[in-house]
């Protein structure tokens, strides 16, 4: 989540003496205003300073905001460096460089209000996944390479490239990696800033180049390339590629050591992307790849693409129909599907099929709000250790659904405005979420489509059926998980594709292929989550199932069913390819439930207000007349 504001940089200086700076903590800053914004909560700590999750004082913005920690407050020089970060990043103007809006110093507290961003950094994921697939990493640090890039055309080297300062932010079309902290950051060719002395060593020692790690006066992008592969190093293998409890041990291995070869430690890693990253460690600085730019090029040639085909060998390259492409990826489906479904079984009856968990603040939220004697202020303190989940109840406790006439900016009264019971919903709508993301960009891409129709049907539905006897947060909700067991399913699948592939028989799958298996595969695998997370026995039971306008008018699967018809025929979220039956599937549903244009315009206005922008139709769709 990046939050658009004005790039201006500015002092901001209180009217009104205070004393000595308060200590960089959450007890000392949370509740400061720095600039114009509220410090809430603290999202880390690094080598200079903290940062605050903020709200603005008077504007529905949040942002990050980091302090200069109080122990270096104290020297003008690492004062001077900390804004010339802002500087450096605002000069790059690059999306992949994290925005800073404003930078300033109050009463003796030094700060930057930067955009704020979902999801984690790269350190973050290894400390969870260990190392990642190569396609991932070559998708990702393509990216990084095309902003560190522009940052070299500019005359900027970073100098402190490391996993923690490449944060993989949440997008609707996938992650996108944003470089963080130019803190230390040398300017080239602007003496004014030049502001790293001869002979100083700075960066973090298990990713610094030779040249870096000797003192070298003059360094240029050709470091930043060393460093960069020493994070590849880390992301493809768990490791880097020296390991040493000495800082003086790990400068002298970078200076002379040979390190290992990728294929050393995993011999899966193509040897392409092996030699690649064995030149970005060369000791001298004329044997890497130039520039980043040339770093990009050779990352997208290390891996051979994988070509997609829905075809058998005997059917490529010769002219088919549309109807041999369908009867082919049937007969597909079905062999490749069978075989999934039953290695699914037998992992869930061993208990060896990991399903995803409730982030703890959820759960732990989740269990107080079920404690009837439990107050609504407990709750909001549990959840204010959750920057995710805080941005997302602040946003419904001010939208026009709940009808506020003032806006909140307090947790505690956010919570209060939407209650328990909407708050259980809410929360797990978050944790349901976290499910449909995914590291690889493709299928990101595509469980963001079907997390996009899953708001949709269950947004749809709860309008729907405003009024109506059956209760509109368990509509939306089983909406909302009722297609839950399809990611785990879709990562499974790309675990032992090649497996099932050559057991099977079956050419290589191409999206549409692997989206259909697995919609025939993920109905065990919902229900496997549904009880996991004690969902209520109305909802667990939509998992997975097709839902039928035309069923008792109480129920929670007829106003599933004409929400879904209603997604299609507008072409919300991942409505399949239109076709005729569309309009007349949704006259089916509006006569079986008695529902009118009119109120499916409000339904649609709904989803709208709750996403924010108005979703782009796939196509032009013509209203219907009165069913």
């Amino acid at each position: 989540m990046a939050l658009v504001a004005t790039r201006a940089t500015r002092a901001s200086v209180s009217s009104k003496p205070r004393p000595a700076p308060v200590a960089s903590s959450v007890l000392g800053l949370c509740g400061r205003v720095l600039g114009s914004y509220r410090l809430i909560t603290e999202l880390g700590q690094g080598g200079m300073g903290t940062v605050y999750y903020a709200e603005h004082v008077s504007l529905p913005r949040r942002a990050a905001v980091k302090v200069l920690g109080d122990d270096v407050a104290r020297d003008p020089d690492l004062v001077a460096r900390f804004f010339d970060e802002a500087r450096a990043a605002n000069r790059i103007r690059h999306p992949a460089i994290v925005d800073v809006m404003d930078l300033g110093e109050s009463d003796g507290v030094h700060f930057l209000v930067m955009e704020l961003l979902e999801g984690e950094t790269l350190g973050a994921r290894l400390e969870r996944v260990e190392r990642m697939r190569p396609a991932e990493v070559v998708a990702l640090f393509g990216q990084a390479c095309d902003a560190l890039e522009a940052a070299h055309e500019r005359g900027i080297v970073h100098r402190d490239l490391k996993p923690e300062n490449l944060f993989l932010a949440r997008h609707a079309d996938g992650e996108r990696v944003k470089i963080l902290d130019f803190g230390i950051a040398k300017l080239i060719g602007h003496g004014d800033v030049r502001r790293t002395r001869t002979g100083l060593v700075l960066g973090t020692p298990t990713y610094m180049s030779p040249e870096q790690c000797v003192g070298a006066r003059c360094l240029d992008a050709r470091s930043d390339v060393y460093s960069i592969g020493v994070v590849l190093f880390e992301t493809l293998t768990g490791r880097p590629p020296f390991m040493s409890d000495s800082a003086g041990q790990l400068i002298v291995s970078h200076a002379c050591e040979v390190p290992p070869t990728l294929r050393s430690i995993d011999a899966t890693i193509p040897e392409g992307l092996d030699e690649l990253v064995a030149r970005t460690l060369s000791k001298s600085p004329d044997d890497r790849p130039g520039s980043m730019r040339e770093l990009r090029l050779a990352l997208e040639a290390a891996l051979t693409p994988k070509v997609a085909t829905h075809l058998s060998g005997a059917l490529r390259g010769a002219r088919t129909t549309k109807e041999e492409v369908e009867r082919i990826e049937i007969a597909q489906t079905r062999a490749v599907g069978t075989r999934l479904r039953e290695i699914i079984r037998e992992r869930l009856e061993r208990d060896r099929l990991p399903l995803p968990s409730m982030p703890r603040v959820v759960l732990r939220a989740l269990d107080l709000v079920r404690d009837e004697s439990v107050g609504l202020g407990r709750v909001a303190a549990e959840l204010e250790g959750d920057p995710l989940v805080v941005p997302a109840v602040l946003k419904l406790a001010n939208s026009a659904a709940l009808g506020g006439a003032s806006r909140i900016t307090s947790l505690e009264a956010a919570v209060t405005r939407i209650g328990a019971r909407r708050l259980k919903t809410l929360l797990t709508e978050c944790a349901a979420r976290e499910v449909f993301r995914s590291r690889d960009p493709a299928v990101a891409r595509a469980f963001h489509a079907i997390w996009s129709h899953c708001i949709a049907v269950g947004t749809l539905g709860r309008a729907l059926a405003r009024g109506e006897p059956v209760a509109g947060d368990e509509v939306h909700l089983a909406g909302l998980l009722h297609d839950v067991g399809k990611p785990v399913v879709g990562a499974l699948l790309l675990d032992t594709e090649r497996q099932l592939l050559r057991q099977l028989g079956v050419p290589v799958m191409g999206e549409s292929l692997w989206l259909k298996i697995i919609d025939a595969c993920h109905v065990d695998v919902g229900t496997a989550i549904a009880k996991k997370w004690a969902l209520p026995e109305p909802i667990a039971a939509m998992v997975g199932r097709t839902h039928d306008p035309a069923g008792a008018p109480d129920a929670i699967e007829s106003w599933l069913g004409y929400g879904h018809r209603l997604a299609e025929q507008r072409a919300l979220g991942a409505s399949p390819t239109p076709n005729d039956d569309l309009e007349v599937r949704l006259v089916e549903a509006r006569r079986a439930r008695g529902g009118t244009v009119e109120r499916e315009d409000a339904a649609v206005e709904s989803l709208i207000e709750i996403l924010g922008t108005r979703p782009r139709a796939k196509r032009d769709v013509t209203r219907t007349k009165r069913g």
